[in-house]
């Protein structure tokens, strides 16, 4: 991806197009600041493979999931086949609440933070564990 980005970032770039071209590329791109300021080279890289990673792995992973169950549970299938209504927002619902894409997401505070009487500072770690007793 960095060799096979950096030229198309380059390249797009340079395309006298650019702002009639409606791409995630394009647009970031062309996106400014307050000061009028675009992204850089590498921020445009790690953009894309932040969308590439979050847009495509995440959503494949739910779906194989969401296979796995409904094929453990044929009951499940024919009330999804039948359109029930509801169902099939029920099942990806369920899907992600049993096999979230991102289980953990840590996080960093930015200024402290008193959670049920515990005293967090600023610039602390911490993991919600919503997911931990799911799998």
């Amino acid at each position: 991806m960095r060799c096979g980005g950096a030229t198309e970032i380059a390249s797009r770039s340079a395309d006298s197009e650019l702002e009639h071209r409606p791409d995630i590329l394009s647009l970031l791109i062309g996106a400014r600041n307050e000061a009028g300021e675009g992204l850089s080279d590498g921020e445009l890289r790690d953009e894309l493979v932040t969308m590439l990673v979050a847009g495509h792995e995440t959503t494949a992973a739910t779906i194989a999931w969401a296979l796995h169950e409904l094929a453990r549970g044929p009951a499940a299938q024919d009330t999804l086949a039948a359109g029930t209504d509801g169902f099939s927002a029920a099942v990806v619902t369920e899907t992600l609440r049993l096999r979230p894409p991102v289980p953990i997401v840590v996080r960093r505070l930015r200024e402290p933070l008193t959670i049920v009487g515990a005293n967090l500072p600023a610039e602390a770690t911490f993991a919600p564990l919503d997911a931990a007793g799911a799998a």
